[in-house]
């Protein structure tokens, strides 16, 4: 693969294909290094020392010159075509040979199963058969139809289907006084295309035989192939020539050319081919359509002896071209006298079919914008094939097959920087040169601009060019150079809209980078569902809004980074500052609502009680958006976070707190704390300046639970300012929340009488405002110090409550069942304790809940430990530790290296143990709020040590353990393994 694409980068995905086509085993990439490796060394045995490049990407093989057949017969066949357009046909000829002898067998060896590779090999081949047609007609052209017979004579019998090499043959053997055996040869032929793919001989072929049957031209006009002079002989119609130059830069895409070259190059099937081939490439302005449409058509251009058209729909002006005129130029092309042209659109069009009658053409329409306008221009008989590049779906053109191009990948766009910048300069910056081509959002028409920019001012480095692109503002007006703009291939896809796209289109820019789904449409136009989601439906079109499938098969929408900078430049310029406020007012109270719902479902109860009012989707909407509240939290989090700051910034104070408040189901589930602190110091900012003490109160409290999680800080002055708010303005659900949450930080520092006074008035107060969820949670907390102080009935009394007043709430059930399992784990009765960490699992990872996914991990795996089952252990310690890593310093990271390192500890891993404790003892210091946590890891820590041989090490941690426990209580459970203390979870059960 890399030989054939020598001078190429060759990426370890496509390499990956060749060899294992779509399933590669997981060490695939490895094993291609290792190959790599290995051919390297061969080399270098042969003098080839650095022939192999490495990127980032993939590899590139750089061969000395002369040293690569293909390469040389390239360069051999490049030279005779000159040769031959200069008129110098026997020199050409010679050239051609020399080239054609430079073949010894196939491209690949028959045995090699790579579809990839082998579709390359084709492409080589099919260079070979038509260099050698060009060769035999230069030397038709020098009389030697004698000596070419046998030749061709074989090469007809091994492509029995290739009709130019059957007109070569017919005119060989006509010129050598063989006329029978030339008109024996057509008879041949037909026979053999009508058996076997059901169609008759092209017209070049026909009237090559009728002109020996007539005997009208002793010499009979030999088939053309663009080499030499052009022949003499009678020409029935004119064949037009018209695709502009193919790029010689042209990179990537290498599936899709062969795709498409399938596609125009006829049917495969007994039938024949029975239809036109109609192909339409479709693809954001900027994509590289139309150079990819002209790079197939000159491959397949051989195909159609009838000529080439190229017809660009829109004027030199931009405008759309009137379809009477443009079928005007293609009569005109193919020899149509322009003075006889019909007025009549339906008879110009059937003058157009007409004309053009069997002939076999290929039409390539740039740039179409409407299905209607092609099937104007489309040919009538199925030897022509017609190839279409559009900004839109035509997915009403009849029998069209729709091909996407999307933009190329950051490795072809590196390669592409790379053939028109010289090589050297992107290599010497390589970081930068990615670096560009993703700030060109790996838009082809971009990364030509940057690319030209940068050989036009050979002074100016990438790193330069990279710097002035990092500024938005200013961006397009860099991807502006000559008649290439980015800004103004946009703007003619805008310029297209209706009123309300338009208007969409620029809201849309008030919902920065992230992707989003498709409600968002109807909040920033104050519309129904439907009539947004037909405007949205036009931008798609417009390929001004690009569209993608999730993992779970919803649809997300999102603005490439150009078009939203774009957008940004509409919206500064079409709408006013009211307009605006108004339209993000809208979607930051639709974002409340749907939060506010969301938290509600995962935690029951109401939610944030904030006075915002709200803009709100149909009831069925909702319902469907937030059936799974944790998936659309984490789907929808980069537009909730910065709907915070915008509705901060609009100085909505409710909807600002509300929302952050409301996002704690999310943050507290995956541990978010960087964006639990941000939001909630954003919002604190915004109620502050306003006075809102009710928001301040419920954000301090929410502040206060998150370094509560977090385990590494002291939470108590945080919530002490909640509560003193929630009484200063009578709210008594927030002042039970406070003192829940306060109680909770007196149980975790082993202030245990302070915590259960703490919970009796906290459950006092959530029944006096009926919140049953608060309820649940203080009789939970109240049952855990009860267990941890071998209070066995008094525990599984409030256990009970707790279970019968959380049947309705699947996450304060799953907080409770949890408990319950930890009870029974403590109590000895290990079957009902694994049926109640499996439920309490099931539910975790049926709704999402990281969190609570390890707690549950964590206990079973205590379980497992205990019942001697290590294996198991190990396994399902591991998976806790795994997702608790991203958990550092919290308590949930503490509750599962305490089950991790009795698991060690009980079957003798002791190196592991101490690393495990020392990680601990690090997180949780001598000043933190978790004494009790601290004492833990002491007491395992002294029985580590002393099994290590270190007895004062040993002693020094029993004394700060015994220390930390005179201080604060028997706070620890009193279950003992050889003289250390078992982790049950007391004290560390799921907060």
């Amino acid at each position: 693969m890399l030989l054939m694409q020598e001078g190429n980068l060759v990426s370890l995905d496509r390499i990956t294909e060749g060899i294992w086509g779509e399933d590669p085993p997981v060490t695939a990439k490895g094993q291609i290094h290792t190959c790599i490796s290995a051919l390297r060394r061969q080399l270098r045995k042969f003098g080839y020392g650095q022939v192999i490049a490495t990127s980032l990407v993939g590899y590139t093989i750089h061969l000395p010159a002369e040293s690569l057949d293909s390469a040389v017969f390239r360069r051999l066949v490049d030279s005779g075509r000159e040769l031959a357009a200069a008129g110098k046909i026997m020199d050409a000829a010679a050239e051609l040979r020399a080239a054609l002898a430079l073949w010894r067998g196939p491209a690949v060896a028959s045995d090699v199963e790579s579809g990839l590779v082998r579709t390359m090999a084709i492409r080589l081949e099919e260079e070979q058969i038509r260099t050698t047609e060009e060769c035999i007609e230069l030397e038709l052209k020098l009389d030697r139809h004698h000596e070419l017979v046998a030749e061709l004579s074989e090469l007809v019998r091994v492509h029995p289907l290739r009709e130019s090499l059957r007109a070569l043959h017919m005119l060989a053997l006509y010129r050598s006084g063989r006329q029978a055996d030339a008109l024996e040869s057509f008879q041949e032929i037909r026979a053999i295309l009508r058996e076997e793919i059901g169609l008759e001989p092209s017209d070049q072929l026909d009237r090559l035989h009728k002109s020996f049957q007539e005997r009208v031209d002793s010499r009979p006009v030999a088939p053309r192939t663009g080499l030499g002079p052009e022949p003499t002989g009678r020409v029935d119609a004119v064949v037009p020539r018209q695709l502009p130059p193919t790029v010689a830069d042209f990179t990537g895409r290498e599936e899709l050319v062969d795709t498409v070259i399938a596609k125009l190059s006829g049917s495969a099937s007994g039938e024949g081919r029975r239809y036109m081939p109609v192909v339409c490439l479709n693809g954001n302005g900027g994509v590289g359509k139309t150079t990819l449409a002209i790079h197939v058509a000159h491959a397949v251009h051989h195909l159609y002896d009838g000529g080439a058209i190229f017809v660009q729909l829109p004027g030199s002006d931009g405008h759309r071209s009137d379809p009477l005129d443009v079928l005007a130029k293609l009569l005109g092309s193919l020899g149509f006298p322009l003075a006889a042209l019909p007025e009549e659109p339906g008879h110009r069009m059937a003058a157009y079919r007409s004309w053009l009658g069997d002939r076999k053409v290929l039409i390539l329409l740039d740039d179409a914008d409407s299905a209607a306008s092609v099937t104007t221009l489309m040919p009538g008989n199925s030897n022509c094939c017609v190839l279409v590049t559009s900004r839109y779906p035509l997915t009403s053109l009849p029998g069209a097959v729709h091909v996407q191009v999307e933009n190329l990948d950051e490795a072809a766009c590196v390669e592409l920087l790379g053939k028109i910048v010289p090589p050297e300069r992107v290599a010497a910056e390589s970081d930068m040169a990615l670096e560009l081509v993703r700030l060109c959002g790996c838009l082809p028409l971009a990364v030509r601009i940057v690319a030209a920019k940068l050989v036009k001012w050979p002074h100016r480095s990438i790193a330069q060019m990279v710097s002035r692109m990092k500024d938005e503002t200013r961006r397009l007006d860099e991807l502006t150079l000559g008649d290439m703009s980015v800004r103004a291939t946009i703007a003619s896809s805008h310029g297209g809209l209706s009123q309300g796209a338009r208007q969409l289109f620029t809201r849309l820019a008030l919902l920065g980078p992230a992707d989003f789904a498709s409600w968002v449409c109807a909040p920033l136009l104050d519309a129904d569902s439907d009539s947004a989601a037909d405007l949205l439906d036009e931008l798609v079109a417009a390929r001004l809004v690009e569209v993608r499938a999730d993992d779970t098969g919803r649809y997300r929408f999102r603005l490439h980074a150009l078009v939203r900078i774009f957008s940004l430049e509409r919206l500064a310029a079409d709408e006013v500052p009211s307009e605006r406020r108004a339209a993000l007012s809208r979607l930051s109270s639709c974002w409340l609502s749907l939060a506010v719902d969301a938290h509600r479902r995962v935690y029951g109860g109401e939610g944030p009680r904030c006075a915002a009012q709200l803009w709100m989707l149909p009831a069925n909407v909702r319902d469907q958006l937030v059936a799974d509240p944790l998936g659309w939290l984490r789907l929808e989090s980069a537009g909730l976070v910065l709907a915070v700051s915008q509705a901060a910034h609009l100085g909505l104070d409710e909807v600002c707190w509300g929302l952050a408040v409301a996002l704690v189901a999310l943050f507290e589930s995956d541990h978010r704390l960087e964006d639990w602190l941000r939001t909630h110091e954003t919002a604190l900012d915004a109620v502050r300046r306003t006075g809102n003490k009710r928001g301040e109160a419920a954000l301090l409290y929410s502040l206060g639970t998150m370094t509560l999680n977090s385990g590494v800080q002291d939470a108590t002055s945080t919530l002490e300012s909640a509560l003193r708010l929630c009484e200063e303005i009578g709210d008594a659900a927030g002042r039970a929340r406070a003192l829940g949450a306060l109680a909770f930080a007196d149980r975790m520092a082993g202030r245990f009488d302070r915590a259960l006074r703490g919970y009796r008035r906290a459950l006092a107060d959530h029944r006096s405002v009926g919140d049953q969820v608060g309820e649940v949670d203080a009789l939970g907390n109240m049952a855990q110090i009860y267990m941890d102080r071998e209070l066995w009935d008094d525990a599984r009394l409030l256990l009970d409550q707790a279970v019968a007043r959380s049947a309705t709430q699947a996450r304060t059930a799953a907080r409770v069942e949890h408990r319950l399992g930890a009870f029974h784990l403590r109590t000895g009765n290990w079957r009902n304790a694994e049926e109640s960490f499996i439920r309490v699992l099931a539910r975790a990872r049926e709704c999402g809940d990281t969190v609570g996914e390890a707690h549950a991990l964590a206990a079973l795996g205590s379980l497992m430990t205990r019942r001697g089952q290590y294996e198991s252990a190990q396994v399902t310690l591991s998976a806790a530790l795994a997702l608790s890593r991203g958990m550092a310093g919290g308590l949930t990271s503490g509750r599962v290296l305490l089950s991790f390192v009795e698991f060690c500890v009980v079957v003798g891993d002791w190196d592991r143990a101490a690393t495990l404790i020392g990680e601990a003892l690090m997180t949780f210091s001598e000043t933190g709020p978790i004494p009790v946590l601290r004492a833990r890891f002491l007491e395992f820590k002294a029985h580590v040590e002393a099994s290590l041989g270190n007895p004062r090490a040993a002693d020094a941690a029993r004394a700060e353990a015994l220390g930390i426990t005179q201080q604060y209580g028997s706070g620890i459970a009193s279950d003992h393994h050889d003289g250390y203390r078992l982790c049950s979870g007391a004290s560390l059960d799921w907060p």
